[in-house]
């Protein structure tokens, strides 16, 4: 029989295949909307022109996602039978897409505290993890090795680290951002498996009567959870987003330095 070609499956998919193992555990609801952006681009236009690091828009909403985290601080967090850990710090896990053996893999980078550091620090952490060589920031041997290590025993490991809040957060970080907007070329939606809390994906952006939007979609755990507050956070989130939260104080810096 011919008409197809058998591949080998990836070592390092395991990673893929064993979080969306662990998600799966998780009672996750999901809601959908997008944010006006037109505001918010320009003056990141502004920003950016004659830079050579230019400030990205996933580095923007990440800056106005952990804000709002702070806020709702009890989204920023792991569930350990009766007990809740709430942490202080966001801790967010960004999923940068890397080439690994012939192969395009997604890869886990979490940026510590995101609620302390700036739109730039922000910006500039993402920049070298996207660039630096496999094995400085993202991807080092430990990781490698657990990818070869037999199904039973990782789903182990990936359990005993879930079920333990600061290990969770040392691995998964305290929140998740998936973003997809620079790709798309159709309008979309996306619909994140994650073994945090809330997690945020950034879908295409769009062009309607004159205003440019993004698609958003939060998704969280419906235990600790509720609808109620989950839409109060996609409003102060919103906000700040369409708003342009902090960029008013960048371009005033700009001005500044200017002659």
């Amino acid at each position: 029989m011919s008409g197809y070609t058998i591949k080998k499956f990836p070592a390092v998919r395991n990673l893929v295949s064993d979080v969306m193992w662990l998600s799966r555990k998780k009672s996750h609801i999901s809601s959908y909307t997008r944010f006006i952006i037109n505001d918010t681009r320009k003056s990141l236009k502004a920003y950016n022109d004659g830079r050579s690091e230019k400030i990205s828009l996933l580095s923007y909403i990440i800056s106005c996602y952990a804000e709002s985290l702070v806020k709702f601080k009890d989204f920023n967090s792991f569930r350990k039978g009766k007990k809740i850990y709430v942490f202080d710090n966001v801790d967010v896990s960004v999923i940068i897409e890397r080439e690994f053996e012939g192969s395009r893999i997604p890869m886990n980078y979490i940026i510590r505290a995101a609620n302390k550091k700036t739109l730039i620090e922000i910006n500039s952490e993402l920049l070298t993890a996207k660039n630096s060589p496999l094995g400085q920031v993202i991807f080092n041997k430990n990781i490698k090795l657990y990818s070869l290590l037999p199904l039973f025993i990782r789903h182990r490991i990936i359990s005993f680290i879930a079920n333990r809040p600061k290990q969770a957060c040392k691995y998964f970080g305290t929140t998740g951002v998936t973003a997809v907007h620079t790709i798309l070329r159709r309008e979309l939606w996306g619909q994140p498996v994650s073994p945090v809390t809330v997690a945020l994906t950034l879908g295409s952006i769009t062009r309607d009567n004159g205003n440019e939007f993004i698609n958003i979609t939060l998704t969280a755990d419906h235990e600790l959870v509720d609808g109620a507050e989950g839409a109060r956070f996609v409003n102060y989130f919103g906000d700040l987003v369409e708003s342009g939260y902090g960029l008013n104080q960048l371009l005033s810096e700009l001005n500044f330095e200017k002659p």
